[in-house]
């Protein structure tokens, strides 16, 4: 990574912190945008998405909701929002990773004891702010 600084998400919270590598704060909390996505999506509470899950890649901070659909909040590392994908999947998203320059999202399988899927991710990081 070309940041030394480090991300953490605040329990039954909608916010995020970027640390820098001595543990202190490197920007102020800032409110994730899932609670306005909400807002705006005007559904009802059982197909409303949550917060996930946090990755990061030099480029950018990548915030997972998942619920009927799977959204994907983009950040860049001095915690300005840049953009949101969805990912057009219905099951519940665990992880996104990449290996070299293939992006993936692991799902859960409820009922199935196999082990969850994984998916390769298709999305246009230049779409980005």
């Amino acid at each position: 990574s070309t940041y030394k600084k480090y991300v953490i998400g605040v329990k039954g919270s909608d916010k995020f912190t970027i640390y820098d590598a001595g543990s202190k704060p490197a920007t102020a909390s800032h409110d994730k945008q899932g609670i306005k996505l909400m807002e705006i999506m005007n559904t009802p509470e059982e197909t409303k998405i949550g917060y996930q899950n946090i990755y990061c890649d030099d480029d950018y901070i990548y915030i997972t909701y998942t619920g009927i659909l799977n959204a994907v909040m983009c950040y860049d590392w001095s915690g300005n929002y840049a953009g949101v994908f969805y990912v057009n999947c219905n099951k519940e998203n665990e992880a996104m990773f990449h290996v070299g320059n293939k992006y993936y999202m692991s799902f859960y399988e409820p009922g199935k004891r196999n082990g969850g899927i994984v998916y390769q991710l298709y999305f246009d990081k230049t779409l980005l702010q």
